[in-house]
């Protein structure tokens, strides 16, 4: 999988490539959840609204999400060190 960081004016993308594996698991995990009458829905929290669909909360503790959900932590700390090296900002950590 690669991941390509964008820097243009004003905006920063992180942009990344998913395998279709994982796209597989996304795909059981959600089709399962969408039948479970106790789902959390996080439509509340919004500032838009969706139209067709539902914005759900998702076990990112899930052995189906697990590979998921590391990666978007990983790709969040990427962002965060490319925004940092692009700008010069520094962040505190609240260890």
């Amino acid at each position: 999988m690669e991941t390509r960081f964008h820097s243009m004016p004003s905006v920063f993308i992180v942009e990344h490539d998913v395998s279709s594996e994982m796209v597989t698991n996304l795909n059981l995990y959600l089709d399962k959840y969408l039948k479970q009458k106790k789902r959390k829905s996080l439509a509340g929290t919004l500032v838009g609204q969706i139209q067709h669909g539902q914005q759900l909360l998702m076990d990112h503790e899930d052995e189906k999400l697990i590979e998921f959900s590391n990666m978007l932590c990983g790709l969040g700390a990427h962002y965060i060190n490319e925004f940092s090296k692009a700008t010069g900002a520094t962040f505190q950590s609240n260890k």
